[in-house]
């Protein structure tokens, strides 16, 4: 059998019609096929052509007795093939990988400049394109809800030992259509238990841990860690972490000559992926700089910055420096629901109350009046009242742009990297009122309270009655706020109000 057959047979006699191509990598390819919710992997050797080495088969039947956490979207091996090395598996319909966010360069729409946005006017072409890709493909929070999604899984792997090994943008899969929010990794060919001592050294070249680069060391959590941040900085950004100026230049260390669409140097590019030159924003070296790509203050949280200076400074050249997995669903999933899209460019930014931000910083349209839940902990002293001057747990933002606005369970309790993006509540609006609807079906007890101020553990029976499923309210009532008590495992303080912006 060939690489061009399109018609497979799996161990169970199902048959697998090729539709078109996903992926190919130096492992092996991945069609779609004719089915909607599956896709087949199959191996390749060095010249391109599907192998039938039975220790391959092997390997898939290995990968689908790991111990995974339950319900973790990774496609493995849900059927051999027959007569050549390659597994049937999971995929979800219309969904596309992470190199969707890569700018293709491509003329805007073959139009002419009359028909371009006021916003992206004047500036280069490259820019431009660069930008009008972004917005297109979904901003900066489709950026963020994605890295949240991949990371928890990651994360998930981690907590019971499992290495990914080859994360790239080529790897990791989220729907097309920008109203879902499903995140899936594929070719889990690679899955296996963090050992010391040799082992797989296989990597997407970009994002392979220095360590891996240089022959040093195999795969491990830390170079996943690695590749991760790499990933993540380049969707970001717009820049991939260590190809800076000094890199583009051929090592002039003439920033100024840096022209735009300049290739890097094939030897200093390889350098820098090894980690033997500085990334684009070291602390301590900026022999690498680049000011390249989106202003870093639009695109990073505070906390994004601290974990990547963490991740490609110290943890270019000590990887236990690098921040574990578990450490980004959270930073990541905070910059998303700190943010919000412009609905004039479609280009996403932070809001804050200690950064004003009172319009869109790339067109100039002003900021739509916004939803604000406050999440705050219950007081460890004995009364458990709403903190009086406690920094909040969790900050959330939506605009009234949709019907139904959905909260996420990690705005009332802890994040957990499985069910943090699950829906809690729904607030489904009318023209004069709205219905505030619980969509979480866990054990969690929900009360509320009307009351315009913090209440006291001894007015507790009095101000916050039982939530059970829904309640129809004035539209009124965002106006003059509301408190929700939600108590699990960590009892939680939620406050809603309106950030009071003009229209």
């Amino acid at each position: 059998m060939n690489v061009s057959s399109k018609r497979f047979v799996d161990e169970f006699s199902n048959v697998h019609l090729i539709r078109d191509e996903l992926d190919r990598g130096g492992q092996g390819v991945v069609y779609r096929t004719t089915d909607p919710d599956i896709a087949i992997k199959i191996a390749l050797d060095g010249a391109g052509q599907p192998v039938m080495l039975e220790k391959h088969r092997q390997r898939f039947r290995l990968l689908r007795r790991l111990p995974l956490p339950n319900n973790i979207n990774i496609s493995l091996p849900a059927a051999i093939l027959v007569g050549v090395a390659g597994y049937a598996m999971r995929l979800l319909d219309e969904m596309v990988s992470f190199k969707h966010f890569e700018p293709t360069g491509l003329p805007f729409n073959g139009g002419s400049d009359a028909e371009l946005p006021d916003w992206v006017r004047g500036l280069p072409e490259s820019d431009m394109l660069k930008l009008l890709h972004y917005a297109s493909t979904g901003g900066l929070r489709r950026r963020l809800l994605g890295l949240y999604k991949c990371a928890a899984i990651l994360g998930r792997l981690h907590s019971v030992g499992i290495v990914y090994g080859d994360i790239s943008p080529n790897n990791v899969f989220i729907s097309r259509n920008l109203k879902s929010r499903e995140v899936w990794l594929i070719d889990a060919d690679n899955l296996r238990f963090e050992v010391t001592g040799p082992g797989s050294t296989i990597f997407t070249p970009g994002f392979g841990a220095p360590e891996l680069v240089q022959g040093i060391g195999s795969g491990s959590c830390r170079s996943d860690c690695h590749a991760f941040a790499a990933m993540a900085f380049w969707m970001l950004t717009l820049v991939h972490p260590f190809i800076g100026d000094y890199v583009t230049s051929g090592g002039t260390d003439d920033w100024a000559n840096d022209e735009t669409g300049s290739q890097p140097s094939e030897d200093l590019q390889s350098q820098a992926f090894a980690g033997k030159l500085p990334w684009v924003a070291d602390q301590d070296d900026d022999k690498n700089h680049s000011d390249s790509g989106l202003p870093r203050s639009l695109v990073l949280t505070p906390q994004l910055e601290t974990l990547f200076q963490e991740a490609f400074g110290a943890g270019r050249t000590r990887p236990w420096r690098r921040p574990a997995m578990l450490h980004w669903p959270a930073a990541l999933a905070q910059a998303l629901d700190t943010s919000v899209t412009c609905k004039g460019c479609g280009m996403g930014y932070f809001v804050s109350d200690e950064i004003p931000c009172e319009e869109c910083p790339y067109c100039k349209r002003k900021r739509p009046k916004l939803l604000k839940v406050t999440a705050y902990c219950s007081s460890t002293e004995p009364n458990n009242s709403p903190p009086c001057d406690c920094h909040p747990e969790w900050t959330w933002y939506a605009d009234f742009s949709t019907k139904t606005i959905s909260i996420p369970s990690r705005v009332f309790a802890p994040l957990t990297m499985r069910y943090g993006d699950d829906d809690f509540i729904d607030l489904v609006f009318g023209e004069k009122d709205f219905l505030l609807r619980r969509s979480d079906q866990s054990s969690a007890s929900i009360s509320l309270s009307f009351a315009e101020h913090r209440v006291s553990q001894s007015d507790h029976k009095g101000q916050f009655k039982a939530f059970l499923g829904s309640l129809r309210l004035p539209i009124e009532q965002l106006t003059s706020s509301f408190w929700i008590r939600c108590e699990s495992e960590q009892i939680r303080y939620v406050l809603f109000s309106q950030w009071e912006v003009a229209l």
